[in-house]
C-alpha cells in the first residue's frame, strides 16, 4: 500500500505492508508496557466504565486501574493491590496509561508518591524506588 507521510513540512511517499499481530505478542507486550520507573512490579488498565461500577467508583472517577502487583515488589510492600485506581503520580493526575507512564518516566529513580483510591476513599501512598 502506499503511504503520504507528512513531517516538518516535508512530505515523503512510502510503501508499507499491512499484516495483524498474533494475539500471542499483544498479551506478552502488556505487562511490560503498563509498567515502569519506581512501579516495578505493578501493571495497570484503563479505568472502563464497567471497572468504575464493579469497584464502586463515584462518576467522573478518573485514573488507572491496578491489575496486578508482583507480591516481591515494593509497591506490594507498602500496600498497594489490585483494584485500587492510581490517580495522581507525584501530584499529577492521570486520566489514562499514557499519562501515567509519562508521570513515572518524569519522576525516574525518585520516590513516587501516589493517590490511590479504594472504593471512593483515597490516600497517599509513598513508594521508595530501590
Amino acid at each position: 500500500m502506499k503511504l503520504e507521510v507528512s513531517r516538518d513540512g516535508k512530505t515523503q511517499n512510502m510503501d508499507v505492508t499491512l499484516g495483524e499481530l498474533p494475539q500471542d505478542n499483544s498479551a506478552e507486550e502488556k505487562p511490560s508496557d503498563n509498567s515502569g520507573g519506581g512501579l516495578e512490579g505493578v501493571n495497570v488498565q484503563e479505568l472502563t466504565p464497567e471497572a468504575m461500577e464493579q469497584l464502586q467508583l463515584a462518576p467522573g472517577t478518573r485514573g488507572v486501574v491496578v491489575e496486578s502487583v508482583d507480591p516481591s515488589s515494593v509497591a506490594a510492600g507498602v500496600g498497594l493491590q489490585r483494584g485500587q485506581v492510581i490517580q495522581e503520580v507525584n501530584h499529577k493526575p492521570v486520566h489514562n496509561i499514557a499519562e501515567y507512564k509519562q508521570a513515572l518516566a518524569a519522576v525516574g529513580n525518585q520516590p513516587v508518591l501516589l493517590l490511590v483510591n479504594q472504593g471512593g476513599v483515597t490516600q497517599y501512598v509513598v513508594i521508595e524506588s530501590h
